[in-house]
């Protein structure tokens, strides 16, 4: 699959039978990189209050942080939010 544009996405099959042919496309969206993204445009553009953002950031976090089977990488989830974030 190759990245046309926002939501938009293109790949090729190439069949060398006369069939009928059956397939399935599966995709996942990726919270924290669509956050992030939206997060630096918006720094780029030069707006200054961010905090709602960064607040919701903080929450895709603490989401990872509690969904985290390992130890470690809930520590470290845990320890990446600043401590004046109350949801942190």
């Amino acid at each position: 699959m190759n990245f046309v544009d926002n939501d938009r996405w293109r790949g090729v099959c190439t069949l060398h039978d006369e069939d009928i042919h059956e397939y399935t496309v599966e995709a996942w969206t990726d919270t924290f990189r669509s956050w992030q993204a939206e997060f630096a445009k918006k720094f780029e553009a030069g707006i200054s209050d961010l905090r709602s953002e960064a607040l919701e950031g903080a929450a895709l976090i603490e989401a990872a942080a509690r969904r985290a089977r390992d130890r470690a990488d809930r520590k470290r989830l845990s320890g990446v939010c600043p401590a004046n974030f109350d949801r942190c």
